[in-house]
């Protein structure tokens, strides 16, 4: 027979596996917001690394231009080529070539690149970009990459690559602490945040400094994803090693919930 007669029980699962495949998310952009200093550029970073090591293409896009993050995540020297993303708000047309010439290479780091500003520069060394120029960023990044991380700003409302970052983002990470100034922090924006993220679907929770010793706050109760305290990753900081192998307990416990974390909702 060419075709083989199924009964009612197979025809059931082949549309349940269609249904699985239909609904299932494709994630491409993910974006991280929270506070200052809660931990956003080291989570940002720690995703991309992990990702890079399943030899995907991963960017990193550094949105805040108060505090350029290329300055701190690793020495100049350990950098193949140190550009910044500001020659994109300056050119005339926004191209694969002119955003590829503005990737910041990592020595080593095969499938790691990253766009944002030097130290030396900050947001008035360029001019603003429109609105029309932002889209084409994320259009083509999306073209060349596998997987894009935007680590926002602590000014979401006045900076467009994150307004308009979040409302393309396919996956939301906000990462609270417990602290008083995370807390407040997403109270204060909660509703300027409804602005830019369209779909509650998209957004997961993750508690970073995590000391199990403290008492929950009540806001903290539908986190999945706990971030340990970890002296090495804030040494790293610290020291503009962000990229650095974590090799401590803590670090260990540290990777092994950023793997969980991707495993489940990136990838």
């Amino acid at each position: 027979m060419l075709f083989k007669k199924k009964n009612l029980g197979e025809i059931e699962e082949n549309l349940k596996e269609i249904e699985q495949q239909r609904d299932k998310r494709i994630v491409k952009l993910v974006s991280i917001i929270g506070s200052g200093n809660v931990g956003k550029t080291t989570l940002a970073c720690q995703i991309a690394k992990y990702l890079s090591t399943k030899k995907k293409n991963i960017l990193v896009i550094f949105s805040d231009f108060s505090t350029p993050p290329l300055s701190f995540i690793s020495e100049d020297n350990e950098f193949e080529e140190l550009n910044s993303m500001g020659k994109i708000f300056s050119s005339a047309e926004i191209n694969k070539n002119i955003i590829k010439t503005s990737l910041s290479i990592i020595k080593n780091s095969e499938y790691l690149a990253f766009l944002g500003i030097k130290k030396s520069e900050n947001e008035f060394t360029y001019p603003q970009a429109i609105d029309e120029n932002i889209r084409k960023i994320y259009f083509i990044t999306k073209e060349i990459f596998d997987f894009i991380i935007l680590d926002t700003s602590n000014n979401i409302n006045n900076n467009k690559l994150d307004k308009i970052g979040l409302i393309e983002s396919d996956l939301i990470i906000k990462i609270r602490e417990q602290s008083l100034k995370s807390i407040a922090f997403y109270q204060s924006f909660e509703n300027v945040l409804k602005n830019y993220i369209l779909d509650n679907n998209k957004v997961i929770d993750i508690l970073n400094n995590y000391d199990e010793s403290f008492e929950l706050h009540s806001m903290f109760n539908n986190i999945k994803y706990f971030l340990p305290f970890c002296d090495e990753v804030n040494e790293q900081l610290k020291q503009g090693k962000v990229l650095k192998k974590l090799t401590s307990k803590n670090g260990e416990i540290y990777k092994k919930e950023i793997k969980r974390l991707v495993e489940e909702v990136i990838l």
